[in-house]
């Protein structure tokens, strides 16, 4: 008689006549519900950053005067475009968090829905909860961030795979429908990249993909769709971009217009003689997520040799298996300078977890089909490290979620682990009070909580994103901002501290 966990859980779904996909996508909704509860009452983060107020404020720009600058930020459309809804809601902090938070959702909904299909509920509530609470996530889900603009690009994409969206037509009346899907697939993989330029990383493996699958071919309708996409960017850019716009695109812009010198101006003052070995080690080499990636990198790589001979046999898993290999190729060699050797991106975390939940997915469902061997006990043991090694990190970082998540690390060394946490209600309190205490004008700030004074203006309306602040100093503890006007021509500061909690 079988006695394990499977046995009685397949009865209590087949006794209760309970359809497994239906209720578990209803279970998958209702975890990440309770998980979007918790963090709006106990661990909403501060508005704050630059990148992050880059991207709305070129959605505002654009929503009230359909206009868009030549900053790389405002370019790419595709993290702003779904905040043009939003930037006409009156309650500007509100809508801020409102958009981060449904993108974030929605996002690993579908990654957790894909999970389920392929191995069940168990590794998709394990998904949700790692992913939620994985540090640069639960930050990055409040603020307008890059990586969580392109969390949902990314989900439709492998979910269009895994409902075999790109099968060949069998008769003549399919042919219409194939070809359309087929194009709605690769305007998604566009979108993907005006997301971010560097989400082209992905591209080679997605190609790659169609190439065995769906012959030559179709690899070439790929990427005669995808120019013509891009013609059609270039020519709304060249539209709506204030200023001179290169007739060849946003990546020429982004090579010739400046960018591209700026990133080697950077990198020339911090970097001196890397190597190649460095180069790949200092990509990848992150205090919680090094492990992580090596062990998603050999799990990938084993799938990949494995299923190739049998390519006709999960296409899902081939598919991930293939963008994100790519994705670790093209990312970690992505350099702009032979001599000397500089990497296109400096050497942060950020950068990398694009793909977390993706390497969460796949190591989830490994450690869920080792664990139902009938044998071989030591892969077992080996396989619920695996999970205790994911889960461990999780653990911590909702534990100190109210202190170093909520505050930016900076503000940790500063303020001697003094923090404040609030529920998003009191975050958007504040900010409306801060309203009424600013007056028209009058941009300049002093605080003890440096972070505050980074998105204030923005997020408000007051100032137009144009970098940082003019002007800022530091006294003792207290820092003093100043925008569009140097600080020596202050009167008055507005202490943003006032009425904070």
């Amino acid at each position: 008689m079988k006695t394990d966990f499977r046995y009685y859980l397949e009865n209590f779904f087949k006794e209760n006549k309970i359809p497994k996909i239906s209720n578990g996508l209803i279970t998958i909704i209702l975890c990440s519900i309770i998980i979007l509860i918790i963090n709006l009452l106990f661990f909403t983060p501060e508005i704050h950053g630059y990148d992050e107020m880059a991207k709305w404020s070129a959605g505002k720009k654009f929503q009230e005067n359909f206009e868009i600058n030549t900053q790389h930020h405002s370019m790419r459309w595709g993290a702003w475009i779904t905040t043009l809804f939003f930037q006409s809601l009156e309650n500007a902090p509100l809508a801020y968090y409102i958009h981060n938070l449904l993108v974030l959702h929605i996002s690993l909904i579908i990654f957790a829905y894909i999970i389920l299909q392929l191995a069940g509920i168990i590794p998709s509530v394990v998904f949700l909860f790692i992913t939620h609470y994985y540090k640069w996530i639960l930050w990055s889900g409040f603020q307008a961030d890059i990586s969580i603009s392109t969390f949902l690009p990314l989900s439709l994409i492998i979910l269009l795979i895994q409902k075999n969206i790109l099968g060949e037509a069998v008769d003549s009346k399919q042919y219409f429908k194939k070809n359309l899907h087929f194009s709605f697939f690769t305007l998604i993989c566009f979108y993907l990249y005006a997301v971010k330029e560097t989400n082209l990383f992905f591209i080679p493996g997605i190609l790659y993909f169609i190439f065995i699958y769906y012959r030559p071919k179709a690899c070439i309708k790929f990427i005669t769709i995808f120019f013509i996409f891009y013609s059609l960017e270039t020519i709304a850019l060249k539209h709506f971009v204030s200023g001179n716009f290169s007739n060849y695109g946003r990546i020429f812009q982004l090579i010739f217009g400046g960018t591209t010198q700026s990133i080697k101006t950077f990198f020339t003052g911090i970097i001196n003689n890397l190597t190649i070995l460095e180069l790949i080690t200092r990509r990848w080499q992150h205090n919680d997520s090094m492990w992580f990636y090596l062990i998603n990198f050999i799990i990938f790589f084993y799938i990949f040799i494995s299923n190739f001979n049998r390519k006709y046999k999960k296409k899902i898993i081939i598919f991930t298996a293939l963008t994100i290999l790519s994705f670790y190729f093209f990312h970690t060699f992505f350099i702009i300078s032979l001599s000397p050797l500089l990497p296109g991106n400096d050497f942060i975390e950020r950068y990398n977890h694009v793909i977390f939940p993706v390497c969460t997915g796949s190591i989830s469902i490994i450690v869920y089909k080792i664990f139902y061997l009938k044998k071989f006990r030591l892969i077992k043991i080996f396989s619920m490290l695996i999970f205790l090694y994911l889960i461990a990190p999780t653990v911590k970082h909702t534990i100190i979620a109210h202190s170093l998540l909520v505050r930016h690390i900076e503000t940790d060394e500063k303020l001697n682990n003094i923090f404040i946490y609030d529920s998003i209600f009191s975050r958007v309190n504040y900010y409306n009070k801060l309203k009424k205490i600013i007056k028209n004008q009058d941009y300049c700030f002093s605080s003890k909580l440096h972070p505050r004074l980074l998105a204030v203006p923005f997020i408000l309306g007051y100032v137009e994103y144009k970098g940082g602040p003019t002007d800022e100093i530091r006294i003792s503890n207290h820092f003093f901002h100043s925008y569009n006007k140097p600080i020596s021509e202050c009167k008055n500061f507005i202490n943003l501290d006032v009425n904070s909690n």
